[in-house]
């Protein structure tokens, strides 16, 4: 599924502010289940057991392992990816209770499944969970850019013409075809970099020297790594060099576009105003949290 975030919202979250690396974000999404669940909550909001039933048809593990589901949303709840939210009568003080008394009710709920006996849950706690929604708080770009800025850099060093010029084909070719990709906004290849620490230190090297030999001593005993970085299409050679393909760019950022979508799923009818208001309020703290700024959703509460 083509990721539009970045073309409706494109300011990503500085790490100060994250509670959460690049790497570890990564590392999850390189889960097809996780990337899955992140996909769909970036169109709707969705109430858990209807995201249950669509990943049963998606992923047959679900079938007979639903304690399986219920941990991919416990964990993406406590890494502060998603937000479960209900209409509990606890939260009449959305503002002074609304994170707490969330957190403590719904982890309660969900610590209880990894308590269950001889594989039996306790029905009553998964019939309220279900009844649960799920809210996109943070979300992801993955793509792959033109290093325009190398460039210009190499142009401005003592590099053969005819590299320059073989070295701008190849990025040309590389990003006619890279441009049709449907799954443009999740780039399996830049997810799978961001979340190996090797692999980034090594394509620093580049970031610095733009061009290497390919026999230098600094790329000495890395030719595993830099054979998976040629394949992959971040690094390409051209005679005796190595030099940047492309620059990849995995930003965390927070999906303001959610706001619209909670609006129309309240035409719909498919969500009651309580939930939709629970949704924004939690969406106005946690970019309040992030860029200590305030987030205007009086428009949208009027609406709904």
């Amino acid at each position: 599924m083509k990721n539009n975030c970045n073309e409706n919202f494109d300011r990503t979250i500085s790490s100060s502010k994250l509670q959460i690396s690049k790497a570890e974000f990564a590392d999850i999404v390189s889960d097809e289940i996780n990337l899955f669940i992140v996909q769909k909550l970036r169109h709707a909001i969705w109430k858990i057991s209807s995201l249950k039933k669509l990943m049963k048809i998606k992923f047959n593990i679900f079938k007979s392992n639903e304690k399986e589901f219920y941990n991919k949303i416990k964990m993406l709840f406590n890494k502060k990816i998603i937000y479960i939210v209900g209409n509990f009568k606890q939260f009449n003080n959305l503002t002074k209770d609304l994170e707490n008394l969330q957190f403590e009710q719904i982890n309660s709920l969900l610590n209880n499944i990894n308590l269950e006996i001889n594989n039996i849950f306790n029905k009553e706690d998964l019939k309220i969970i279900d009844e649960l929604y799920l809210v996109l708080v943070k979300d992801f770009i993955a793509i792959k850019r033109p290093p325009t800025k190398f460039l210009d850099l190499l142009e401005n060093r003592e590099v053969l013409l005819n590299i320059i010029l073989e070295y701008k084909n190849k990025i040309k070719e590389f990003f006619s075809k890279y441009q049709k990709d449907k799954n443009l906004g999740d780039d399996q290849n830049v997810i799978s970099l961001f979340k190996d620490l090797n692999k980034i230190r090594l394509l620093e090297l580049f970031y610095k020297c733009i061009i290497i030999e390919k026999d230098s001593k600094e790329l000495f005993g890395k030719e595993e790594l830099l054979n998976i970085l040629k394949k992959d299409g971040f690094l390409t050679q051209i005679e005796n060099y190595l030099l940047l393909l492309l620059e990849p760019q995995f930003e965390i950022i927070f999906p303001q576009y959610i706001i619209n979508k909670i609006t129309e799923q309240v035409k719909q009818n498919y969500i009651s105003k309580e939930i939709a208001i629970i949704c924004l309020e939690i969406l106005k703290k946690e970019y309040i949290d992030i860029y200590n700024e305030i987030l205007d959703l009086s428009k949208f509460k009027e609406f709904i």
